[in-house]
């Protein structure tokens, strides 16, 4: 195991590289603010949640609903 990062906190959100992506989980019962590299990834193409899986470039944040997740790959 490599590149393996702990933080403060709860174990409610987590975040898990990919050679061709990242995905993002919150369990928390709030919204989940984190960074990502700046136009380094983009949401997906896909029909299931239009309004996030758009395909856009992603800045260098994403908002993770509670209780959700986001997958996002490489551009």
């Amino acid at each position: 195991m490599r590149n393996i990062k702990l933080y403060a906190g709860g174990a409610e959100r987590w975040s898990r590289e990919f050679d061709n992506g990242l995905v993002f989980l919150n369990m928390a019962n709030k919204p989940w603010t984190a960074k990502v590299r700046n136009k380094y990834y983009k949401h997906l193409k896909v029909s299931q949640t239009p309004e996030i899986n758009t395909g856009q470039n992603v800045a260098d944040t994403v908002t993770v609903p509670a209780h959700d997740a986001l997958f996002l790959v490489k551009r």
